[in-house]
């Protein structure tokens, strides 16, 4: 799937990335980051 080392390292980035930042919680309804935005004193 991956050619080289590289492209598997940029890959997990990238889903770390999203799972943190751009995925929407099934129960809050926003992302994480956007919790956190809220939440942030």
């Amino acid at each position: 799937r991956f050619e080289t080392l590289g492209e598997l390292i940029e890959y997990i980035y990238n889903q770390v990335y999203y799972y943190n930042n751009k995925r929407i919680h099934s129960v809050l309804k926003m992302t994480p980051s956007e919790k956190r935005q809220r939440h942030t004193v």
